[in-house]
């Protein structure tokens, strides 16, 4: 590695395995309870993924549907 790159020579013989998870949070609202929010539910499902990188979709920041929540 020079500089903060990788030279073709610093490439190991196994690649590494990257876990990528995206994730529709509906808003914080689950298909269970379309009523309420659980934001902690939805963490606990990433977290039990052990994502490296997480991408979320639906996500509100002070909506009328979220009820002026940041989910």
């Amino acid at each position: 590695m020079k500089n903060g790159l990788l030279n073709r020579g610093d490439a190991t013989a196994v690649p590494e395995t990257i876990r990528i998870l995206t994730y529709n949070i509906r808003n914080g609202r689950g298909i269970d309870a379309p009523d309420s929010m659980n934001v902690a539910r939805i963490g606990r499902v990433i977290a039990a993924q052990q994502p490296d990188v997480v991408a979320l979709q639906e996500l509100d920041r002070q909506t009328r549907r979220s009820a002026g929540r940041d989910v």
